[in-house]
């Protein structure tokens, strides 16, 4: 061997000691030549990872409410508060009584008169009137048990329940946060609590009926949409009754708003692809892309009042003059 094959041969194995492994012959090429080690070079994926977390920080950027998931489903109170779906059945009040529904059976949890029912991780929260009048949140620690944990906070009018604190409206239009300690949150006279993740959303009269959005973890508000009412949220979208222009939604990914319905009554519910509403003795539905309303039920009696619509296993439950119903 020559002295310029023996350098040759040096390099050739350092390189393959730099790069930690060998390198195949190309096969494929017309001379059947060793490839460069540059050739494991990869960056078009390389770019095309850097354009995809671009892609997301922008849509990170947009995003109404940071770092929530996507996995909220609408809230019954904000319906009425008198029916609640659970996974163990149909939470109703009858006015006088609270009930656990399921098929035809019925069990009597609570004697006296319920409403704003809320269910979460397997406890009842709901405001309750005691012989004496006076209105308290009962927290029950699950539905098997009956068992009353004794939580009770007096003057409640409003009431919403989630992981991280029970949310209620005192008489004096205050909005409290119970989680651990009794913290006064809103006291621009808010309305219609509910809750997306660890978000809590409501609205303040004070305030010109703006949409609040309260981050449970930082304990910062700001507002996200004006002039709304009866905000309530399903997956990524933010529904709330504009008193100008009527239900309208709210793209919480990217801040986008459309009409669904010019209709701009506060009992509605969506349900995947379309929005049931109350129009006073009916119920109507529209898509919730926008377009026509339908009326799917009308009561036989023109002045009946109907509310409390709520999805429960595939099925529209709603109260016709109080009493339980169902299409």
């Amino acid at each position: 061997m020559n002295k310029r094959n023996i350098i040759c041969a040096v390099l050739a194995a350092s390189m393959v000691l730099a790069t930690g492994c060998s390198q195949k012959p190309d096969n494929s090429s017309s001379g059947g030549s060793t490839p460069s080690p540059s050739s494991n070079i990869t960056a078009p994926e390389t770019a095309e990872t850097e354009n995809s977390d671009n892609a997301s920080a922008e849509a990170d950027s947009k995003a109404v409410l940071k770092d929530y998931d996507g996995s909220a489903e609408p809230m019954s109170v904000l319906t009425g508060g008198m029916l609640c779906s659970t996974d163990k059945g149909l939470l109703y009040s009858d006015g006088t009584a609270l009930y656990l529904v399921n098929g035809e059976e019925s069990t009597k949890l609570y004697e006296g008169k319920a409403s704003h029912i809320n269910y979460v991780n397997g406890r009842v929260t709901f405001i309750g009137t005691d012989d004496k009048g006076s209105a308290d949140i009962y927290l029950m620690l699950d539905l098997e048990s009956k068992a009353n944990c004794g939580l009770k906070c007096g003057n409640a009018v409003y009431l919403a329940s989630a992981e991280h604190g029970n949310y209620y409206i005192d008489a004096d239009h205050k909005l409290h946060r119970v989680f651990g300690s009794d913290t006064v949150i809103s006291d621009n006279q808010p309305e219609s609590v509910s809750v997306a993740g660890k978000y809590v959303i409501w609205t303040e009269a004070k305030n010109g009926y703006a949409v609040i959005a309260y981050d449970s973890e930082t304990g910062k508000t700001e507002t996200i949409a004006e002039n709304g009412n009866h905000p309530t949220v399903d997956g990524n979208t933010l529904y709330f009754v504009n008193q100008d222009s009527g239900i309208t939604a709210l793209d919480l990914t990217n801040g986008e708003t459309s009409v669904v319905s010019d209709n701009c009554r506060l009992f509605f519910v969506p349900a995947d692809d379309v929005i049931y509403y109350a129009d006073g003795a009916s119920i109507c539905s529209v898509p919730v892309s926008g377009g026509e309303a339908e009326t799917v039920y009308t009561a036989e009696n023109s002045e009946a009042v109907i509310k409390d619509l709520t999805i429960h296993d595939g099925k529209l439950y709603f109260t016709e003059d109080g009493a339980m119903k169902s299409l």
